[in-house]
């Protein structure tokens, strides 16, 4: 969870940096706290989504052989029944 929130965090700065430089050779003056703050909240919500969806993709696809619930990358998993409760590998919508 560390690297998904230095991923989103490197995100948000990069977005920033070059936001500021797009804005600073546009225009001349700076962008204000405010403003600042809904950019990188901004950047984080387009962010986060393909971050942790990156995640749950190589942790079901980091497997040689396919098995009941991973694949390597081209190749289709055929679950029979919904992943248990208690199963944490990867972030996934639930059914409560």
């Amino acid at each position: 969870m560390k690297s998904v929130k230095r991923v989103v965090a490197a995100l948000c700065c990069g977005a920033l940096a070059a936001l500021s430089l797009a804005a600073g050779a546009a225009q001349t003056e700076r962008l204000g706290a405010v403003e600042a703050i809904k950019i990188a909240t901004d950047a984080y919500i387009y962010g986060y989504p393909l971050v942790t969806f990156d995640m749950a993709r190589r942790q079901q696809t980091n497997v040689a052989e396919p098995d009941a619930e991973h694949a390597p990358m081209g190749q289709m998993i055929r679950m029979r029944s919904y992943p248990a409760v208690d199963n944490h590998c990867c972030a996934a919508p639930n059914t409560d």
